[in-house]
């Protein structure tokens, strides 16, 4: 299908990958008719092997033109410098986002330090305008919480087209973590326009299946703030409370609803600053309660989406780096996965809930695909990889030696089957104005589905019993 395919283009399949470029000392006048000669609307601005500015044809107009600025001038007076850059594995629809948000029409492509192309809006545009993913790239148009009604579920009903259309789970979660991510954005940019430019830098991080880019049609907001250490409570404490409350109940309003956990940047236990999260995770990792870390895994699938990013990712890398060798936190991180236990019985018989709500189902996801999510995170930690998706954390894991090849393809596999059943079940509900949920009947599956189904949990329990030996509980 056209469509699905939309989703798997990424920027290096169609990027002009020889863009016109020009060294900073360069005069105006030479900048304008290289463009002129080469018939293009911008041109990249490179000195000392890197990528330095850029100057677009509204900045001739703009810049130069209205202001009847000398020509002879250099053209570094008139680039943007520092431009925003993406990498030629960014997916097409989420740089059309990115432009969106940010109003611009060129975005360079820069991969490991080297300029390697750059893409128009106009070309994402010819490659999406007959996509209903189109729909979701309009946020930077709306100018309120009132106005971003419903987005979210906008982008679920979007999602639900594609899996209908044959996308893979790993598409479809990640259209959906792209389109949370640039909701929060867009009410961080418009609550930044109302309470006035932030006193210190921040950084607002997703959790749990956001900061994983895995999001399903049932997930909640999971988030935090990360405060410089220049932070101080009695002064810059309104500022982030209410960033944080308009924030977290804006995309509540948009469809993306509240944590029941309260794990939100408008709960002031969650934005502390870069020393005080080092500390919180210090504690997590060295003194390890079984009940506190169930609830603080989520914190090490952290991931910086607005701000001064690098703050996101000292505390992450720190954290990282503190698990590694913490052996007591990764017992605890091995009982509580293999209490995630797979619906099955003594004869591989699927195991259904007998009354209440759910008689007759089975959640896919408690058994399932989060007893995967924390044996990964786990194997990922306990060699200190820093990726934060389950499949990218199982083969990184692998190749450090923390699980074996063939367990962690197959634990892969499994993810890839039980999200993408968990993904069907929840569109169909969607269409029937149904609330989400992870309760699947078995018998409302066909039997391939079914024996599917058992062999993936008979998996999940093989890998669980196997931790037991390999993260001793008794050296706690």
């Amino acid at each position: 299908d056209q469509s699905t395919d939309v989703l798997r283009t990424r920027l290096g399949d169609f990027k002009i990958d020889t863009p016109v470029s020009l060294a900073p000392d360069a005069s105006i006048r030479e900048a304008a008719e290289l463009m002129e000669q080469h018939r293009v609307s911008s041109l990249l601005i490179t000195g000392n092997g890197g990528l330095s500015g850029i100057v677009t044809d509204r900045d001739l107009r703009g810049r130069v033109v209205a202001k009847g600025l000398d020509s002879s001038l250099p053209v570094s007076g008139i680039m943007t410098p520092n431009p925003r850059t993406v990498t030629s594995d960014t997916l097409a629809f989420e740089a059309m986002i990115i432009m969106a948000e940010m109003r611009i029409h060129h975005i360079p492509i820069v991969d490991e330090g080297e300029l390697t192309g750059i893409v128009t809006t106009a070309d994402v545009m010819r490659l999406l305008r007959h996509d209903p993913i189109y729909l979701t790239a309009d946020l930077s148009r709306r100018n309120s919480p009132e106005e971003l009604r419903n987005a979210y579920s906008q982008a679920s009903e979007v999602a639900v087209r594609f899996i209908e259309r044959g996308a893979s789970s790993e598409e479809t979660s990640g259209i959906m973590t792209i389109a949370a991510d640039a909701l929060a954005r867009r009410l961080l940019k418009l609550g930044e326009d109302r309470l006035g430019p932030p006193p210190v830098p921040y950084t607002f991080v997703v959790l749990g299946s956001q900061g994983r880019r895995e999001m399903g049609l049932a997930s909640d907001q999971d988030n935090a703030m990360v405060l410089s250490d220049d932070y101080v409570e009695a002064e810059h404490g309104e500022y982030f409370a209410e960033l944080g409350s308009y924030v977290c109940n804006g995309l509540d309003t948009a469809g993306q609803v509240l944590c029941p956990g309260d794990m939100m940047a408008s709960n002031p236990q969650w934005r502390m600053t870069v020393s005080q999260w080092i500390d919180t995770f210090h504690v997590w990792v060295t003194a390890p309660e079984p009940d506190a870390l169930l609830h603080a895994q989520t914190f090490f699938d952290f991931r910086g989406i607005w701000g001064d990013i690098g703050l996101g990712d000292t505390v992450h890398n720190n954290a990282v780096g503190m698990a590694r060798g913490a052996r007591r936190m990764h017992a605890h991180m091995a009982a509580l996965a293999a209490r995630r236990e797979p619906p099955l019985g003594f004869f591989r018989g699927l195991v259904v809930d007998r009354s209440g709500e759910y008689a007759n189902t089975l959640n896919v996801k408690k058994g399932g695909t989060a007893g995967i999510v924390q044996m990964a995170r786990l194997f990922a930690l306990s060699s200190g990889v820093t990726a934060l998706g389950t499949r990218r954390r199982l083969l990184d894991a692998a190749a450090a030696g923390s699980v074996t090849d063939k367990g962690a393809q197959e634990l892969v596999d499994d993810f890839d089957y039980l999200s993408a059943i968990t993904l069907r079940h929840q569109s169909l509900q969607l269409r029937e104005n149904v609330t989400p949920d992870y309760q699947i009947d078995p018998n409302r599956l066909g039997k391939m589905d079914r024996e599917h189904l058992r062999d993936s949990f008979q998996i999940i329990k093989d890998m669980q019993n196997a931790l037991a030996s390999k993260y001793p509980v008794r050296n706690i």
